[in-house]
């Protein structure tokens, strides 16, 4: 039982830390996206 309970809190714990590592990410890659269109669009202007 113990051994399922750490099991548990080691993919909580791993679940919080993928959080903060992917939310930056995401939002840069967002940005980028953004970034990307622009151009376009100011490329085919």
């Amino acid at each position: 039982m113990t051994h399922s309970d750490s099991r548990i809190d080691i993919r909580a714990i791993f679940r919080e830390s993928a959080r903060l590592y992917f939310q930056p990410l995401i939002w840069l890659w967002s940005q980028l996206r953004q970034l990307v269109r622009y151009m376009a669009r100011s490329r085919a202007n």
